[in-house]
């Protein structure tokens, strides 16, 4: 075999190591979004095209079959505050996923741009050390990423399918009715009689399917993107603290390049995140206080699946804000930590020339890189905080009122 040859079967290996890390990388996001429809990676071909519009339109109408009718028990039926307030939770949950579905649906392109920057990152890796990192923050994010699932999933179904039956069965008459997750009021008929419960009933629960299917997925692309910036930050501060005195033009171009380009992907990302995490940031507030009164309840009349499917979702969606706001915080770290890498080298050895293109990294790390909500509130451990205690404080409210109104 010529050398020639042999060179090119490596860069040919090299490219399908590269293609099936980056599929790792990927792919319990992928899972997660692709049966919503608003996995942003499109198919050429026709048939994926039409399984992806099915699949849009069918969670389009599981939301408003979900949303709509319990809408109007709520408001035109139900005169009970005890069970309003219960109904509150998983409707404000509810509109939270409507829109965090809808802005993925429309941000597609940006968030397909994101991938593709991924997967070229992905192609550019030299050596088995840049892998390392690559492949170490990889896991870490599907880490992260099947903890939310579980934690999602594991509470979500049982309240879609065990915790209605296990209710005492409601008795109007000479009639017993049964309990639905989501109590609704369909103007044309009594979703109560079988079978037209049992559809109901099996409606209601691919509704969850899709709502935690939602947060689970826009939780995984954030993880993803800023464990992949992260991932960048890490392999470009290695270089700077390898750089000796006789480096090269050539390798400083390669570091601000990297560098510019993981900063001009982190501007993209929270760009396409930003109202996204607004909405988490004030739903997980007020879901985390109504869940902690549900969970509170439960327990005083000791109710155990309920008390138990209402803590695993406390639990959850707690999970959830926190790894917001944690990966945050360890984007905006990761990022200082290049000037950080930067000053402490030997630059005082280089040349004049390259002591200059250090300068132009140190000051590009002065502008911090943070995730916002809304850009109105930077996502940190101080976010979580701050979440925690007006949940805490909105519960204590609202406990007050209730005992008040008893």
């Amino acid at each position: 075999m010529s050398k020639q040859n042999l060179i090119s079967n490596l860069i040919e290996l090299k490219s399908i190591r590269n293609a099936q890390d980056f599929e790792y990388a990927v792919q319990i996001t992928r899972w997660l979004l692709q049966p919503l429809g608003i996995w942003p990676m499109k198919s050429s071909t026709f048939f994926s095209s039409i399984l992806r519009s099915l699949s849009i339109a069918t969670c389009t109408f599981l939301l408003g079959f979900l949303l709509v009718p319990c809408c109007l028990h709520m408001f035109l039926i139900e005169k009970d505050l005890g069970v309003r307030l219960k109904m509150i939770g998983p409707l404000s949950f509810c509109l939270m996923n409507i829109f965090k579905y809808y802005a993925v649906l429309i941000k597609d392109g940006q968030i397909s741009s994101c991938i593709v920057d991924m997967a070229g990152d992905w192609h550019r890796l030299e050596g088995s050390e840049q892998r390392g990192y690559m492949l170490e923050n990889a896991k870490t994010a599907r880490v992260f990423t099947t903890i939310c699932a579980l934690f999602m999933y594991g509470g979500g179904l049982p309240y879609s399918t065990i915790l209605p039956l296990t209710r005492d069965a409601i008795i109007v008459g000479n009639d017993s009715y049964r309990h639905l997750a989501y109590p609704s009021y369909f103007i044309f008929f009594n979703p109560h009689i079988r079978p037209i419960y049992d559809l109901v009933f099996f409606a209601h629960c691919l509704c969850g399917f899709v709502m935690y299917s939602v947060t689970c997925g826009v939780c995984s692309i954030a993880i993803l993107c800023i464990m992949h910036i992260c991932s960048q930050c890490s392999i470009t501060s290695a270089t700077l603290r390898s750089l000796t005195s006789d480096v090269d033009e050539k390798t400083f171009g390669k570091i601000v390049t990297q560098h510019l380009r993981s900063l001009k992907f982190a501007s993209k990302l929270e760009k396409i995140l930003n109202d996204m995490c607004l909405v988490e940031l004030i739903g997980c507030t007020f879901n985390i206080c109504m869940l902690g009164y549900y969970f509170i309840t439960e327990f005083e009349q000791s109710e155990t699946v309920g008390t138990i499917t209402y803590s695993l979702l406390l639990i959850s969606l707690t999970f959830n804000i926190f790894i917001f706001c944690y990966i945050g915080d360890l984007l905006t770290e990761q990022c200082e930590n290049i000037g950080e890498v930067a000053y402490m080298i030997n630059w005082y050895q280089f040349s004049g020339k390259d002591a200059r293109n250090i300068i132009l990294i140190v000051a590009s790390t002065q502008r911090p890189v943070v995730l916002t909500a809304g850009k109105m509130v930077t996502l940190s451990i101080r976010s979580f905080c701050n979440v925690i205690k007006a949940s805490v404080t909105y519960l204590n409210m609202l406990r007050t009122l209730t005992a008040s109104e008893s």
